[in-house]
C-alpha cells in the first residue's frame, strides 16, 4: 500500500537514499538539494514555505510538494504541484512533475503517484492540468496517457536538444474515476 504524504522528517533516511540514487544518474534536480539546507528539518520548512509563496526564486510560483510512500516509511517518489503556470512552465514543466527513484521504476508507482495527486489539484481549483515530458521519455509518457493526458502538441525549445510533449489532463473527471 502506497500513500501519498507531505514531506516529513521521519522520511530522512529513506529520501537521502532515493537522492543518491538520483543524483547517480545524473539527475541533481529532481528532488531538493541537501546541501542547502543546514537540516533535513530546515528543507522540510522551505518545502512548506513554498506552498505559500515563502521565499520563492525568480521566476519560481507556489508550489506543494507530496512524497509518495510506502511500507515502512519507504520513501518511492515525489509529486510537485504549481499552483499557477508562467509563460516558461507552459512550455515545459507543466502544473505537475514527479519522480520515481531509480530502484522503484517499473512497478507502477509513477501512474499511482499522478492519479492520487488529483484531488490535490482540485482543492488547489486546478480542474484541468498541464503535464509535460521530453518525447525521449517513453515511460513518462505512458504514465500522463494512463491518467488521461491528451498530447497539445511538442515544441521545440531554443537551448534543448529534445522536444517537450504538452498534455492536458481533465483533472475533474480524471479525479470522479479513481473515487
Amino acid at each position: 500500500m502506497v500513500s501519498l504524504v507531505i514531506p516529513d522528517v521521519r522520511l530522512e533516511s529513506s529520501y537521502r537514499d532515493a537522492r543518491k540514487e538520483l543524483d547517480a544518474e545524473g539527475r541533481h534536480d529532481v528532488l531538493a538539494p541537501l546541501g542547502e539546507h543546514q537540516s533535513f528539518g530546515e528543507l522540510i520548512s522551505t518545502l512548506e514555505g513554498q506552498a505559500v509563496g515563502l521565499d520563492l526564486p525568480d521566476g519560481y510560483v507556489p508550489q506543494s510538494t507530496f512524497w509518495l510512500v510506502g511500507p515502512g516509511d519507504a520513501f518511492i517518489g515525489q509529486v510537485e504541484i504549481r499552483h499557477r503556470l508562467t509563460d516558461a512552465l507552459r512550455l515545459r514543466g507543466g502544473h505537475i512533475g514527479y519522480a520515481i527513484r531509480p530502484t522503484m521504476r517499473g512497478r507502477g508507482y509513477g501512474t499511482t503517484a499522478l492519479s492520487i495527486v488529483f484531488p490535490h489539484c482540485l482543492e488547489l481549483g486546478l480542474d484541468r492540468v498541464l503535464v509535460t515530458c521530453d518525447t525521449t521519455n517513453e515511460a513518462s509518457q505512458k504514465i500522463i496517457v494512463r491518467n488521461g493526458g491528451e498530447l497539445e502538441d511538442v515544441v521545440h525549445i531554443e537551448g534543448r536538444a529534445v522536444p517537450t510533449m504538452r498534455f492536458w489532463i481533465d483533472v475533474a473527471r480524471q479525479a470522479s474515476f479513481s473515487i
